[in-house]
């Protein structure tokens, strides 16, 4: 997923992103269908510590509501996209909204409770 933001965002998900490290990518790397301008930076997180979810250390609802709800700020047809282009909804799910566990979340309405269901049932 690429979006464009101004420094300020960029700081805020510096901040939001604790735990993972911001690294520069060259747009050689980008392989998408959309246009995108090849000249401003790239940017992605990554962490030294990748473990896949399991059963002790789950996928938590509420990243994954987190994260689907600002997919959903663009559009439905965007959150869409993004869930199939995920991989990894094979691991177990946590739904933790009755006690949230994921410390950043943000933004995210009950009302899309259902949609964001619905959306990851599509690819599970």
């Amino acid at each position: 997923m690429l979006l464009e933001i101004d420094e300020v965002a960029l700081a805020e998900f510096d901040r939001r992103e604790r735990g993972y490290q911001r690294i520069a990518l060259t747009a050689d790397r980008i392989h998408t269908h959309e246009h995108f301008d090849p000249e401003k930076p790239i940017w992605i997180y990554v962490t030294d510590q990748h473990q896949p979810p399991c059963s002790q250390s789950p996928i938590v609802q509420t990243y994954v509501d987190t994260v689907l709800s600002g997919c959903l700020e663009f559009s439905e047809a965007f959150a869409r996209q993004f869930v199939e282009q995920t991989l990894g909804w094979q691991h177990p799910l946590d739904n933790d909204r009755h006690a949230p566990k994921y410390g950043n979340l943000a933004g995210v309405k009950p009302e899309q409770h259902g949609l964001i269901d619905q959306l990851i049932a599509a690819v599970r």
